[in-house]
């Protein structure tokens, strides 16, 4: 079931409409931590040097502008702690082997998760949280500075297609600045959703929220 959350443009796919109370919404992004290797003598943008975190919101719709840019603001602060987190490398590293794990299928730990019960009432807590991110976003920022015009005297560079990489039945949103203008593009596995229109949806109203919030 698709539920529609109107704060302009935000669509969430969730089961019944008591999930957006119970849990919280999680998007995934990327860093890049190419900075913090090794100079390559042959430095090139066809390799990608990337670790992954989570961005967490409360599940329910902002009821107002301000409401709006305070959860942009929670975005850019958690953005801002692991992006300066001392311990960035090594959690990097450890993610790496965890994700070459699985991309070779070996055997993974089982990790028995404790029940735990509330002293007040006397009941089993709920177990752990879904963990499954809704989006995945990509701010890959301005490419004029990755693609010099001067360096393409013979052409007129117009804009820029940029490649994805996502999992099935995944939904990633790509957003750069090119040329002086805002880029955005939509990816998603045709295979894991329906036809009843709902990433079409999405689409259109994420254009309203772009027009709502940054243009007008």
């Amino acid at each position: 079931m698709l539920l529609k959350i109107r704060c302009s443009f935000l669509y969430f796919f969730v089961p019944s409409q008591n999930f957006l109370t119970d849990v919280y919404s999680m998007i995934y992004t990327a860093i890049n931590v190419r900075p913090h290797l090794a100079p390559s003598p042959d430095p090139t943008y066809w390799f990608l040097a990337l670790t992954y975190f989570n961005l967490v919101f409360s599940s329910f719709p902002p009821s107002s502008h301000r409401a709006f840019w305070l959860r942009a603001k929670s975005a850019k602060t958690q953005t801002h702690a692991v992006v300066h987190s001392p311990l960035l490398v090594h959690r990097t590293l450890e993610m790496a082997s965890e994700r070459a794990a699985r991309a070779r299928k070996e055997p993974q730990p089982v990790v028995n998760v404790p029940k735990l019960l509330n002293t007040t009432t006397g009941n089993l807590l709920p177990g752990p949280a879904p963990s499954a991110a809704l989006l995945g976003l990509s701010l890959i920022g301005n490419l004029d500075t990755t693609y010099d015009r001067r360096a393409y005297p013979a052409f007129s560079l117009k804009d820029v297609t940029t490649a994805s990489r996502q999992k099935a039945g995944g939904i990633l949103l790509l957003v750069h600045t090119f040329g002086g203008r805002l880029w955005l593009q939509l990816f998603y596995d045709t295979e894991g959703f329906g036809s009843d229109g709902e990433i079409e949806q999405f689409w259109h109203e994420l254009g309203n929220g772009v027009e709502e919030f940054l243009i007008v």
